[in-house]
């Protein structure tokens, strides 16, 4: 009597062609996702510009100096650009997806230092429009805060001028002199 079904050698080439297949694609998925990730976060990041942009020309802004001068919005009322725009970072949702570069009011909580004025002043006289503004760094899967130069750290960033750049290197990206631009030497 003949009995129907498969041998143990034909459901194991089964089994391993299935994984071969699964081991080519899920690789190709996870890359498509994380473009489009990046896709959507320089999106939203061209769109907070935008936002910036027409802030900048309400008060009158300057192209190079301080915030005030530049009609850079405050720290509240850039919170307010990012609570109403609804922006968030594709990864992680939750987390703040903003960080800037220029300097806010004192008044509002934020610390800023003489020094960190001028060095932004002196970033945005030497950088122009390449001066990068706000920045997204939630495709990084660690503390932004460290500055350990031989970790590879990954983020987009809005220039003064509208473009968005992405960039990836060791250092602390919390300061703005971690985005290189023309006529900046760095390390």
């Amino acid at each position: 009597m003949k009995q129907s079904g498969f041998s143990l050698v034909e459901t194991m080439v089964v089994l391993g062609i299935i994984l071969v297949v699964a081991a080519i694609s899920v690789p190709a998925v996870w890359s498509v996702r994380r473009k489009g990730d990046e896709s959507l976060t320089r999106s939203n990041l061209r769109q907070l510009w935008l936002a910036i942009q027409l802030y900048r020309e309400d008060w009158g802004g300057a192209e190079v100096g301080d915030m005030h001068a530049m009609g850079l919005p405050t720290s509240q009322a850039f919170h307010g650009i990012v609570e109403r725009t609804g922006l968030r970072p594709p990864k992680r949702p939750a987390a703040n997806p903003i960080h800037w570069y220029y300097y806010m009011v004192p008044e509002l909580g934020v610390v800023e230092t003489p020094r960190m004025l001028r060095d932004w002043e002196t970033h945005v006289a030497t950088c122009g429009s390449q001066a990068v503004v706000v920045a997204d760094f939630t495709f990084n899967d660690f503390n932004v805060l460290e500055s350990n130069p031989y970790k590879l750290r990954k983020g987009f960033g809005v220039t003064l001028g509208g473009s968005v750049v992405a960039q990836e290197r060791g250092g602390a990206p919390v300061f703005n002199g971690w985005w290189l631009c023309p006529g900046v030497s760095k390390p």
